[in-house]
Formats: C-alpha cells, sequence, structure tokens
C-alpha cells in the first residue's frame, strides 16, 4: 500500500519526465551566417558579427 510520501515520490518523477521531455533542443550549427549568408562563422556562433546577429535578431522581433 502507497503512503503520502510514496505517492509524493512518484509524483515528483513524472514531473521530472515530463520536464525532461519537454526541453527545447538545441538547434545544430549553423555552415554560414543566419543573416548575411557568410561562410566565416564566429567560433561557437551562427553569425559571422555581432552586427549580424543583432540585425537577425532585430529581423525576428519585428516578425513577431
Amino acid at each position: 500500500m502507497c503512503d503520502i510520501a510514496d505517492e509524493a515520490a512518484q509524483l515528483e518523477e513524472h514531473n521530472i519526465r515530463v520536464a525532461l521531455a519537454n526541453i527545447k533542443k538545441p538547434e545544430p550549427r549553423a555552415t554560414e551566417c543566419q543573416f548575411c549568408g557568410d561562410d566565416e562563422l564566429m567560433p561557437g556562433s551562427n553569425y559571422c558579427s555581432p552586427e549580424c546577429c543583432r540585425k537577425h535578431e532585430l529581423r525576428q522581433r519585428r516578425m513577431m
């Protein structure tokens, strides 16, 4: 027979499984700048420069 502590543990495990299933998957790294299409990207970025990153973010906000 389950007591309240067992039920709480089961609920916690369920909530953790649901949360993990709903984590947003990271987008794959781009091979070209997401704004201008340049092949030279900044290390660890999807953009060739901070300027392109800002411009792309502004464009995305306007689309919303």
